[in-house]
């Protein structure tokens, strides 16, 4: 089977590196190169035939786009189309943000835009690296994301699911900015929360979300939900990708690998035959969508 990856990452955390990337966020591995990915996504047993390399917290966005675009442009993934998405900080002047997205917009290898949003007032494990606060409820930043659609930008967004009602708000605003939900909207359900309202927030959220015909849906990153033994999924999360797909439909919904991230816990071969068990019983048109259209749809592969 062909497919398309739409959410992975590429880094270097070595100190002689151009690309920025932190090795205060990154721990391991070093680095993750294209020799790095293809032999990794070969084990899959399935055909890579297109990939988006996800901006990964660099303090150098461009250079990191640069350093990006360089590797894409090497011989090892010359079998394999590749992608952006580049990271933006919304929160600076409205100046700097579209110097920096005019630039990005002369790559025609960068279609999107990420700046990471978890936060959480009183749980620092849900609240990520570079978010001191929660920026949809600031109006600069929210000011500023509306330049992604001057540019034709999408944009990925990763929230928690309490923030899920105030980012339904700002999407519907803009119509013209497609924007597709990281990892299953990083439901968390590890902590000491109550579980049954953790998961009422987050299809409370995903309702909201879903009932926008521009926001789409990655189900990736599956383990961050609850703990994952023996590269294995609980029956939990079988059970609540099916749900989410339910609710946006296939059309809108693409299964990713976040790799290197998620391959400490899942090795290649073991998650792609699992997220395939997850729909065996949909239809090859369906499981066309979820694999591969959905995601050269959304990016415009």
């Amino acid at each position: 089977m062909e497919f398309i990856d739409p959410h992975f990452h590429y880094w270097d955390i070595t100190p002689t590196s151009p690309s920025g990337h932190d090795a205060d966020i990154i721990k391991s591995p070093a680095q993750y190169l294209p020799q790095d990915y293809v032999e990794d996504m070969k084990a899959t047993g399935l055909v890579l035939k297109k990939a988006v390399m996800i901006e990964a917290l660099s303090n150098k966005p461009l250079a990191e786009a640069n350093w990006v675009t360089e590797q894409i442009n090497s011989d090892v993934v010359s079998s394999v189309a590749h992608k952006i998405v580049a990271y933006v900080d919304f929160s600076q002047d409205a100046e700097v943000v579209e110097e920096l997205l005019k630039t990005y917009a002369a790559n025609p290898l960068i279609v999107g835009i990420r700046q990471i949003l978890n936060h959480h007032p009183t749980n620092p494990l849900i609240t990520w690296p570079k978010v001191p606060q929660d920026y949809l409820q600031d109006e600069k930043w929210c000011k500023n994301f509306a330049l992604l659609g001057k540019y034709n930008f999408t944009f990925d967004f990763q929230g928690n699911p309490h923030q899920f009602l105030g980012a339904a708000k700002l999407f519907a605003q803009h119509p013209n900015i497609p924007v597709v939900i990281d990892h299953l909207g990083t439901l968390y359900l590890r902590g000491e929360e109550d579980k049954e309202v953790s998961l009422g927030v987050w299809r409370q959220g995903l309702r909201e979300l879903a009932s926008l015909a521009h926001v789409y849906m990655k189900l990736s990153m599956l383990g961050f939900i609850c703990t994952i033994e023996e590269e294995k999924y609980p029956a939990q999360i079988k059970d609540l990708v099916r749900e989410t797909i339910s609710l946006f439909g296939v059309s809108r919904c693409m299964f990713a690998s976040n790799y290197p991230v998620d391959k400490g816990e899942m090795g290649p071969r073991a998650m792609y035959e699992q997220f395939q068990e997850f729909v065996n019983d949909f239809t090859n048109e369906d499981k066309r969508a979820l694999f591969f259209e959905t995601a050269e749809k959304f990016y415009k592969m």
